[in-house]
């Protein structure tokens, strides 16, 4: 769905046929991350051995979300268009912003969320090298920290309350 949102301000600039191809391996990913959901609470609590298996998976997909939304910054560029530029930016910061509680219970698929969000986009900015972009590129690089340091912060909070619950015991 955001996805969507985000193209139409590119609509004008951008080959309607490079925004649909894009969209389509967006929902396709989307599509797979929502079957491994799905088939992890089937299997999952019934196979606690198989965790890290789960947890795998977890940073694949993860990986597989943030390259398409990655790649989705290339193909949504027009360096002119800075109402469009400037809304792209924001609206990955939020959608990587918001993976963190999600994700901080596995900073693995946090950093590969992140990196695979904001290594692209930054690296486009540079490769635009105009003066706005070299600057978002950097804000780029500062909100991937800030996002990784956020996931540390929840995951270690999380432990803690983990740690003070106590276990329940069967009557």
């Amino acid at each position: 769905m955001e996805a969507f949102f985000l193209s139409v301000l590119f609509w004008r600039d951008v080959p309607t046929a490079s925004i649909a191809w894009w969209l389509l391996a967006f929902a396709a990913v989307r599509g797979l991350r929502i079957g491994l959901g799905l088939a992890h609470r089937r299997a999952g609590a019934l196979q606690p051995a198989r965790n890290a298996f789960w947890a795998r998976w977890v940073v694949a997909s993860a990986t597989a979300q943030a390259l398409a939304w990655g790649a989705g910054s290339c193909v949504l560029l027009a360096p002119h268009n800075v109402v469009a530029e400037m809304a792209l930016h924001i609206g990955l910061a939020a959608v990587v912003l918001g993976s963190v509680a999600h994700l901080a219970h596995h900073l693995p698929a946090l950093a590969a969320y992140a990196a695979g969000v904001f290594g692209p986009l930054a690296l486009r900015d540079v490769l635009v090298g105009q003066p706005l972009h070299y600057a978002l590129a950097l804000a780029s690089v500062l909100m991937a920290l800030y996002v990784w340091r956020s996931g540390q912060s929840q995951a270690h909070s999380l432990a803690q309350a983990q740690s003070t619950t106590p276990a329940k015991s069967c009557p």
